[in-house]
């Protein structure tokens, strides 16, 4: 019995140590995690975020980020996740923000959007209708990606028939093979994936909805946020934020802005 209680003892004490690294190499990352170091997450969406190797290195939205983040003396670290993945990680507060998310509870966002969400229907080029109206959508399949936070009209109206699909670019796969008639795409990356899926398209007027996209905090960063939305407020009234439009798009942050507050009224 006592050589059975010791061999039990040897096979448990390999076991134990083990563990015990492991624990304690988990507490000393944690320990060495660079407090000025901000890690973030979110997708490749052109032109606000590109991405390469898992990781989000340029963009309009990692470009703001960025030079908000060295103003203040920190380092941004942006990682490419799946959607959903991201917004739970965050949440959770194993990382510090959301890229480009509507302005949601249990996050926290500031005054001030540093992108938009303009909406709009995306038919094929010799599709023989040019107008869009809800009315219009009543019984229609429409391609959408899974997981995006779509506006309140959006997600109300019950209309349509929702498509689910994981990608934006798949959307137009979708629609070159005329499998689908009908997405909801931004016009934004909406001409770059047609270009890429090599489909002609054209938007149905007038567009659907915007809705403006913040850097959106982990509920744990109230501090962090609140300094960020500071600097962020100094960096548009400076015209910083324009500038960075313009590398990127044809339009100003401005123009975009004045675009959003119209159409919510």
């Amino acid at each position: 019995m006592r050589i059975l209680s010791l061999l039990y003892f040897f096979l448990w004490l390999p076991f134990k140590s083990f563990a015990q690294e492991e624990a304690t190499s988990e507490k000393e990352n944690s320990v060495k995690k660079d407090p000025n170091t901000v890690e973030v997450c979110g997708v490749a969406w052109p032109p606000f975020t590109y991405a390469e190797n898992k990781m989000i290195v340029k963009g309009v939205s990692h470009d703001i980020h960025q030079a908000v983040f060295t103003k203040l003396g920190m380092k941004l670290v942006a990682h490419e996740l799946p959607w959903p993945r991201c917004l739970s990680i965050v949440e959770e507060g194993k990382m510090d923000a959301v890229i480009d998310n509507a302005p949601l509870e249990p996050y926290i966002y500031g005054e001030n959007a540093n992108a938009f969400y303009p909406l709009a229907i995306y038919v094929r080029a010799d599709f023989p209708i040019e107008q869009f109206s809800w009315f219009l959508m009543r019984g229609k399949r429409v391609g959408m990606v899974r997981g995006y936070d779509y506006t309140e009209k959006i997600q109300k109206f019950k209309g349509w028939k929702k498509d689910l699909h994981k990608t934006d670019a798949e959307l137009f796969e979708k629609l070159k093979k005329g499998w689908l008639d009908y997405i909801l795409v931004d016009i934004f990356s909406a001409p770059l994936l047609a270009e890429q899926t090599e489909v002609e398209i054209k938007s149905l007027h007038p567009m659907v909805d915007t809705v403006n996209l913040y850097l959106d905090f982990s509920p744990k960063n109230k501090v962090l946020a609140e300094k960020y939305d500071r600097e962020l407020g100094n960096m548009i009234k400076s015209g910083e934020v324009d500038k960075i439009y313009k590398k990127y798009m044809p339009y100003t942050y401005r123009q975009l802005l004045l675009f959003s507050t119209s159409k919510a009224e």
